[in-house]
């Protein structure tokens, strides 16, 4: 880890939220920055109350850390599943707005019916709550950030 913070590299985590919680001291000890992927697998239903939930919002606040808006299907399932997924995603978006990005998480391994592409990509619309500057952080501005692009 001490390798890739003098480069600028960050480490991609795809952990489950109560192995946030779990490894919390550990993850805010790193010396590079760290992507949360998958909304860091916080539960669409109940995930604010989850110890993970605190332990990302302290990171993305202390420039620790990002969050990505992937594979919603991997956090919520059922009928209400969009609308869990859209309040989950507005909590992380407005506690960090410069912190967030998007992902498709193509080619969806998990997925025997892959999800649509447009389809994934309008779900961050009402995360934003069609703040088309919050829409331009995520889609662009955030991750020119994070990936150093020009």
């Amino acid at each position: 880890m001490t390798l890739l913070a003098p480069l600028g590299w960050h480490i991609q985590l795809h952990a489950m939220a109560d192995q946030i919680a779990a490894y919390a001291p550990l993850l805010k000890r790193l010396p590079c920055q760290i992507v949360f992927d998958h909304f860091a697998r916080l539960p669409a239903k109940g995930g604010l109350e989850h110890p993970a939930y605190e332990v990302v919002c302290d990171m993305l606040a202390e420039k620790r850390a990002w969050i990505k808006l992937s594979a919603p299907y991997l956090v919520s399932h059922g009928s209400s599943a969009d609308l869990q997924v859209a309040s989950l995603g507005s909590a992380l978006v407005h506690n960090s707005p410069e912190r967030v990005v998007w992902g498709s998480d193509w080619p969806h391994m998990t997925e025997a019916s892959k999800p649509e592409f447009q389809r994934l990509k309008d779900m961050v619309n009402p995360m934003a709550q069609g703040d088309t500057t919050l829409l331009r952080q995520i889609f662009i501005s955030n991750p020119n950030a994070l990936y150093g692009f020009r």
